[in-house]
């Protein structure tokens, strides 16, 4: 069995996601947003009764445009595509892991 690793999207230049161009930085956003939010909620939300949901949208939603910033802030340090996605899930699944640790009591954020 191969396993295949996500290339470079068509339309998405390395180069110039480093250098700051808001295009590139656009076009990441627009490509992983849905999948990484859909990811943050599936944590947060998998023991917690539908009622408890509308009222933590924001608060998960505000981590992962936080992990966006986060990485339009390292851009320069990301390799390829592959790296930039690590990057935001590892951000995202930290985040979400302290923001779940305060919900319990376990710490004062």
């Amino acid at each position: 069995m191969t396993v295949q690793f996500k290339t470079d999207p068509e339309g998405f230049n390395l180069t110039a996601f480093k250098a700051g161009d808001q295009e590139q930085i656009d076009f990441v956003r627009s490509k992983e947003y849905r999948a990484v939010l859909v990811f943050s909620m599936s944590i947060v939300f998998a023991d917690k009764r539908i009622e408890e949901i509308p009222e933590r949208i924001n608060e998960v939603e505000n981590i992962v445009e936080g992990a966006f910033n986060r990485l339009t802030y390292h851009r320069s340090g990301m390799e390829s595509y592959p790296h930039i996605v690590r990057f935001i899930y590892i951000i995202v699944r930290n985040e979400l892991i302290t923001y779940q640790r305060s919900q319990m009591g376990f710490l004062h954020v």
